[in-house]
């Protein structure tokens, strides 16, 4: 029988000041990357400060081990039209920045 893990992903209101939202983000991010949790929950939409995708590849440089969960509202983008490529994983993130 396989043992089934539970993965815990933090996420912040989307209705914050634009201001302190990218520092709010980080600081949820740090926070789940420190004390275990699986990542962080990222949300698509018109009332989002910041691009998902652009703020997984800026989480994924700030934390050792979190990996954003990014949310697709079908009312805001449908599924089939999100980024045909996903932040890159870690290793190649690793191996970009050293190479540059």
């Amino acid at each position: 029988m396989t043992t089934s893990r539970l993965r815990v992903f933090p996420a912040i209101s989307r209705n914050r000041d634009p201001r302190t939202y990218v520092g709010e983000l980080m600081r949820v991010a740090q926070f789940a990357d420190s004390n275990g949790f699986e990542g962080i929950l990222l949300f698509e939409g018109n009332d989002v400060f910041v691009e998902p995708w652009a703020m997984a590849q800026h989480i994924m440089a700030g934390t050792t081990r979190s990996s954003p969960l990014i949310a697709v509202n079908p009312i805001y983008m449908h599924p089939s039209r999100q980024p045909n490529s996903s932040p890159p994983s870690r290793s190649s993130t690793a191996a970009r920045s050293i190479s540059t």
